[in-house]
């Protein structure tokens, strides 16, 4: 009879920022090199968890909680700089534990280059830096009046970026980073946003022009 492949696991605890206060309802998701977060789990009411029926290899994990920012293990703020963590079949890898900070939220319209015509179904994202693009908490996309919420920020400054064409209705608009009084195609001339925790931090608006063809 055919062999069943062997899986582990990865386990441990999602606390507040004191390290000591559990978090229930955390989801934690753990990716492989494919970069794929596809392996889930919640934390208890002890704030422990365990995400199973993992294959033999590296992974990424990270935590997200609802008013918290998302942090990957160990105490990282995006994926790429997340340390990896081995699992070896069919072994545990304990002691995988997070301790999240309370968040802010931002919030803005996308429009045309005319300023009112909204843009819906146009993505936005959140980065640590600019014009290198750094991705610390998720991706929202716009409404029918082109307004976004992006909830889950780390407090700090941060810089935001649109991607128009995500949901493949937008190819040509051209993507731009926020800059105070508008936005501006050059990530150079990005500004920076300031999160307050427990606030939300208005008026992140964007204009996108729309980009010319040659044939």
């Amino acid at each position: 009879r055919a062999s069943v492949a062997q899986t582990g696991s990865i386990s441990g605890r999602v606390y507040e920022s004191d390290g000591v206060t559990p978090i229930e309802g955390a989801d934690v998701w753990a990716a492989g090199p494919d970069d794929q977060y596809i392996y889930h789990a919640q934390s208890q009411p002890d704030g422990s968890y365990t995400i199973g029926s993992l294959p033999s290899d590296t992974y990424r994990v990270k935590a997200v909680a609802d008013g918290y920012a998302w942090e990957w293990h160990q105490e990282r703020h995006s994926h790429w700089e997340a340390d990896t963590i081995a699992v070896t079949a069919p072994g545990e890898t304990i002691g995988i534990d997070f301790t999240l900070d309370k968040a802010g939220t931002i919030s803005g319209h996308v429009y045309q280059s005319d300023g009112v015509t909204p843009v819906a179904n146009a993505c936005v994202n959140v980065s640590s830096t600019a014009p290198d693009w750094n991705q610390i908490a998720g991706f929202c996309c716009t409404e029918a009046d082109g307004g976004f919420t992006i909830s889950d920020v780390p407090a700090g400054n941060v810089y935001v970026k649109t991607h128009a064409d995500c949901q493949g209705s937008h190819p040509n608009l051209q993507d731009e980073w926020y800059a105070n009084g508008g936005s501006t195609r050059d990530g150079n001339q990005a500004d920076p946003i300031a999160i307050v925790v427990g606030e939300t931090t208005n008026g992140v608006d964007f204009t996108l022009d729309t980009a010319g063809a040659i044939s």
